[in-house]
């Protein structure tokens, strides 16, 4: 579907290069002229570098909801790729024995599984009230955000001190 909005776009930019082309460098020439075709060329490529570009920047933000979690979720095995995937349903946060006791795992394999999933760096785990809570963790954001807030502010504190 990309592709075609990509042909759609150059063609639409070709035609206004070759109008303009015709209009004002070569007024002898029909519309279209034969420097359609290159200007569909040029404006298909610019086009094309263009996505490739955005396509990267975007992907180096963090998560794509769709791609992402399918090559992630086909490179886990079970019970990680489970469990993974419940979170993901969860809306990215969720405790651990909520999700063990909805795939039927026990506690020990749970928190296995969870373990790994922390070591491949995919979830944060943190213990709020004597509960595991396991979220997801966005490539772009600091494990412990409160951490490095304090570091920052230490780091400002004596930049300022006289």
């Amino acid at each position: 579907m990309k592709l075609i909005y990509l042909i759609l776009a150059a063609s639409m930019l070709s035609a206004l290069l070759d109008y303009i082309h015709v209009a004002y460098m070569c007024r002898v020439c029909m519309f279209p002229s034969p420097m359609f075709v290159v200007f569909f060329l040029l404006s298909l490529s610019a086009l094309a570098a263009t996505y490739n570009i955005m396509a990267k920047r975007q992907g180096a933000r963090g998560l794509q909801v769709g791609a992402d979690i399918e090559m992630i979720l086909s490179l886990l095995k079970e019970p990680d790729r489970s469990m993974y995937l419940k979170l993901v349903q969860h809306g990215g946060e969720a405790p651990a024995a909520a999700i063990a006791k909805e795939l039927g795992l026990n506690k020990v394999r749970a928190w296995r599984a969870a373990q790994r999933l922390q070591e491949k760096g995919l979830v944060v785990l943190e213990k709020r009230g004597g509960r595991l809570i396991m979220r997801l963790r966005a490539k772009d954001l600091p494990i412990e955000p409160e951490k490095e807030q304090q570091k920052q502010s230490k780091k400002q504190y004596h930049k300022y001190k006289p």
